[in-house]
């Protein structure tokens, strides 16, 4: 079927999330219809994350959070400095959730290294590229406090991931680790891959404006074919 008509829900639901079996019960009347065709979609949008970004989600979807920032859910009053942990909140329902006291946000791409990094500002994981209900609460960060990081892998996922924030969020957005003297800095650490496809999504970046200040990055992974996980800086 043409793409249009891939997703019809969402003018029925427009921004709000659908659980994956309600969407294809919705869809073809089938609750699992929708999960047997999630590589063919995929495919077809040359997109992994597309059910992600049309609000399909599998679960509940929860923010991990930590580090410093007071967040109000139903008037209840949680300061992440105090309780020194990691928390998870549910984001079904965003209505119910304000954020006071921030200083700045990082965003960590995988979740080994949200529970391995330590910063200040409050630290969220994304999980690979952000639901529509973690760009939601991103952008309630922000009404709060605008100066953003993120912290991916130094490869074409995570420059991805760094772009769709960007133009998401609409503001500038700094990053950590993710720039070309870590890259040589981290010889010992990097990946090699002999896929030219991969070539061809690495020179895909090179049309992002976003990404502009990272092309020498992008470059360098190009020439050498390598890229650098953000675990290896805590594999030492």
């Amino acid at each position: 079927p043409p793409r249009s008509t891939l997703f019809p829900y969402t003018t029925l639901f427009r921004s709000v999330p659908i659980y994956e079996r309600n969407a294809s019960n919705y869809l073809f009347n089938d609750s699992k219809r929708l999960n047997k065709l999630r590589y063919i979609i995929e495919d077809i949008y040359s997109n992994s994350n597309i059910f992600e970004e049309k609000g399909i989600l599998s679960v509940t979807p929860y923010l991990y959070i930590k580090g410093e920032g007071i967040i109000r859910i139903n008037q209840e009053i949680i300061d992440l400095k105090k309780l020194n942990t990691s928390i998870g909140i549910p984001i079904d329902n965003i209505d119910n959730i304000s954020f006071l006291d921030i200083s700045n946000v990082t965003t960590i791409e995988n979740l080994t290294t949200f529970y391995d990094y330590i910063g200040k500002g409050c630290i969220i994981y994304l999980g690979g590229f952000p639901t529509k209900g973690q760009i939601n609460i991103l952008n309630k960060i922000k009404e709060v406090c605008n100066t953003f990081y993120h912290f991916g892998d130094i490869d074409y996922g995570g420059y991805l991931i760094l772009d769709n924030l960007i133009c998401n969020l609409n503001i500038d957005i700094n990053t950590i680790n993710m720039d070309l003297e870590t890259l040589i800095n981290n010889k010992r650490y990097l990946s090699h891959f002999n896929d030219d496809k991969y070539i061809e999504k690495l020179y895909s970046l090179l049309d992002k404006p976003n990404l502009v200040k990272y092309y020498d990055v992008i470059k360098y992974m190009i020439d050498n074919r390598v890229w650098l996980e953000q675990e290896s800086f805590y594999n030492r």
